[in-house]
């Protein structure tokens, strides 16, 4: 499997969370020049490589002009071939019209994800994003009426001030709309988020750590009882609806990233362009590296263990040529204290893991 990846780092305004790669407030003639690099970068590409998946992320990709929009996705189309089998678009819900969606359509996007965080309009204003339901609700319809029918939310839960009650609501809401995925996220607070300056001057406060594992088994629960596969520690799906661009990061298969910010992962090869547009602009501060082959075994392990059904101890003696207990004694310490199961050769998150699966990951890095 081979991916692409393309980034888009505006928004129209910042959520109090994010500290991704973004810019906000940009003059058309500045995002015109970016998307002149983003298209001269894809017109670089090898034109015999086969993308697999293709993902337009950001930023809200969404929020361009649909002239500007068109551009992209009409040179995105040639790679796309009888071999993708996936092709998404992040999109914030407020920016969907009926316009944007036909225009996904005829440019061959098959899957869209819409950033919605919260349905409580409350917590919604408190971190500067909200959408009510029946807005989102709205922008699905739009989606279903040109058949773009394989959609997924993005929800984040251990919101500031939230309560267990809030998140069911959540749930309950995002079910009677009968989508075919949901990634749900435990709130990270960066330390360049406007939240951390927040919690920091006491202006706002996180539900405690017992009660968002209590929200997490709440939606563990909940999405298991109404059919839902868990296949990766933030995601849930129906049957054939796993986000197959993302299982490409957590199998170490190969990408291509285009966009400031972006990452490219091409056999032990590491490619990753400046955070700043600036420097993008002018290919400045694209730093490249050789994964050593201790770095590569480790990513084997804290990529792959976020995925639910874990990693095969076979496959990464078939990769390596080595044996993972050799390489890492420190599995058998993370099997003793039940965060690690090893069952059939394969090596998974317990349940207590999934609560602690950042402090296990740490142990692979």
């Amino acid at each position: 499997m081979r991916g692409l990846y393309i980034h888009i780092p505006f928004c129209k305004s910042l959520c109090d969370f994010c500290d991704f790669p973004k810019r906000i407030g940009q003059k058309e003639e500045y995002i015109d020049m970016y998307l002149d690099k983003i298209v001269s970068d894809l017109n670089s590409l090898n034109n015999n490589l086969v993308f697999n998946t293709i993902y337009i992320g950001g930023g809200t990709p969404n929020c361009l002009s649909l002239k500007q929009l068109e551009r992209i996705l009409k040179t995105i189309y040639n790679f796309i071939s009888k071999e993708t089998i996936e092709y998404t678009i992040e999109c914030n819900p407020e920016f969907i019209t009926e316009k944007q969606a036909l225009l996904f359509k005829k440019y061959g996007i098959n899957r869209v994800s819409i950033g919605v965080q919260t349905f409580n309009e409350k917590i919604g204003k408190i971190i500067n994003r909200y959408n009510s339901f029946d807005s989102v609700k709205h922008s699905i319809n739009i989606l279903n009426n040109v058949n773009l029918n394989n959609i997924n939310l993005d929800m984040i839960f251990g919101l500031p001030f939230e309560s267990l009650e809030d998140v069911r609501k959540d749930l309950d809401l995002y079910l009677s709309l009968k989508l075919p995925h949901i990634s749900f996220y435990s709130l990270i607070v960066e330390d360049k988020s406007v939240l951390k300056y927040k919690l920091d001057t006491g202006d706002s406060k996180l539900p405690d750590d017992d009660l968002t594992a209590q929200m997490f088994d709440e939606i563990i629960e909940t999405l298991k009882n109404n059919g839902y596969h868990h296949y990766e520690i933030s995601n849930f799906s129906l049957k054939g609806f796993e986000s197959k661009h993302n299982m490409i990061y957590w199998n170490l298969d190969d990408y291509y990233g285009i966009g400031m910010s972006s990452a490219s992962k091409i056999g032990l090869k590491r490619i990753s362009n400046s955070c700043l547009i600036s420097e993008y602009l002018e290919n400045k501060n694209q730093n490249i590296t050789i994964l050593e082959a201790k770095d590569a075994k480790g990513e084997f392990f804290w990529l792959g263990l976020r995925m639910i059904d874990g990693v095969d101890l076979n496959e990464y003696e078939k990769r390596f040529n080595c044996n993972a207990l050799n390489d890492f004694p420190i599995i058998k310490d993370l099997i003793n204290k039940n965060l690690l199961e090893l069952i059939d050769n394969k090596l998974k998150l317990t349940k207590f893991g999934l609560d602690h699966g950042n402090y296990v990951f740490e142990m692979f890095i």
